[in-house]
């Protein structure tokens, strides 16, 4: 069906946009992908999933790009006619169509953005922590990327050129892999940062993936105070990295002759009756034979060849300060 109109150009060219973006039948298609764009983006905002929700949000994304170029196309062929009484319009499916229309594509809009917006704030979703997680994140080249030559205050030194950390540090968590030749492919570690008080002001996620980036992330949380981690001198961090400097890594991991290595820290820790692989390190460096110490247990770091810890027995170095041989 067809009515005919005497019509401004401005006017002509208001009613054919109207049409072909809410009075035509493709403009239910076109609601219907737009429904879908959002439902996905909220779902990526929400839990992520990246790999299985981004191909889907590209592809209804190019979809509406197709479905707007032929509008703008069509919208072109037709403005180009001469405008006279006898140009003929084609009628909507009925005359409030396009207002339904334009009130459902509104409605999408309001929805879909207020719900991914929720996403964005509060912790409430994906996104809401990417947001944080890009606010917080300081990126560090490191100085020196050859373990056996920097250790771990090494790659301290690199974090301390970017931010000032607080006097008493500590962490449960430390890995660092390295390869034959020493050099650091990844790293993570959680430090906490107490003040002069001993009291919890910041916690620092350390990490760093060589396949992805060059340079090493770290993450901060501000806890003021209020965290519920509490300062054990016992498993201060420069435990840690005296330990790192005493141990001879190089020469230690020669005669496992492998591709890759690693080293992890996990705080204090008790080893019972084990003693296959253990040593004692005193306040000097000193290495003590585990079966000349009393107890088997303190700040434990481990040295060994990921993936083989069956096969090759990992070596762990115990922290016992002021225990002497008799």
């Amino acid at each position: 069906m067809a009515i005919e109109n005497k019509l401004t150009k401005k006017l002509y060219r208001r009613l054919i946009l109207r049409y072909l973006f809410f009075g035509s039948k493709s403009s239910l298609f076109i609601l219907l992908l737009y429904i879908m764009w959002w439902r996905i983006l909220y779902t990526i905002t929400k839990i992520g999933q990246m790999k299985t929700n981004i191909p889907i949000f590209l592809g209804i994304s190019f979809l509406l790009l197709l479905m707007f170029i032929h509008i703008i196309v069509t919208y072109r062929k037709l403005v180009k006619r001469e405008i006279n009484e006898d140009l003929k319009i084609v009628k909507p499916v009925h005359p409030n169509f396009w207002k339904w229309t334009v009130i459902l594509f509104s409605l999408v809009t309001m929805v879909g953005g207020y719900y991914v917006g929720s996403n964005a704030v509060n912790f409430n979703g994906a996104l809401a922590w990417k947001i944080q997680e890009l606010k917080t994140e300081t990126r560090v080249k490191l100085e020196n990327d050859n373990f056996y030559a920097a250790k771990l205050d090494g790659i301290l030194d690199s974090v301390k050129e970017k931010m000032e950390l607080e006097p008493y540090l500590m962490t449960n968590d430390l890995k660092i892999d390295f390869e034959k030749d020493g050099t650091i492919t990844d790293i993570y570690m959680y430090v906490y940062g107490f003040d002069q008080d001993r009291k919890l002001q910041s916690g620092y996620l350390i990490y760093f993936d060589k396949t992805k980036s060059n340079k090493v992330k770290i993450h901060k949380q501000d806890w003021h105070g209020e965290g519920t981690t509490v300062y054990d001198p016992n498993n201060d961090l420069s435990i840690v990295i005296n330990m790192l400097k005493w141990i001879p890594v190089k020469d230690e991991v020669k005669r496992w002759n492998e591709e890759h290595y690693a080293v992890m820290y996990k705080g204090i820790r008790n080893w019972g009756i084990i003693r296959e692989g253990i040593r004692y390190m005193d306040e000097k460096g000193k290495v003590i034979p585990s079966i000349s110490a009393p107890g088997n247990s303190g700040p434990t770091i481990s040295l060994y060849v990921p993936g083989k810890e069956d096969m090759i027995t990992p070596q762990r170095y115990i922290y016992n300060p002021f225990f002497h041989e008799e």
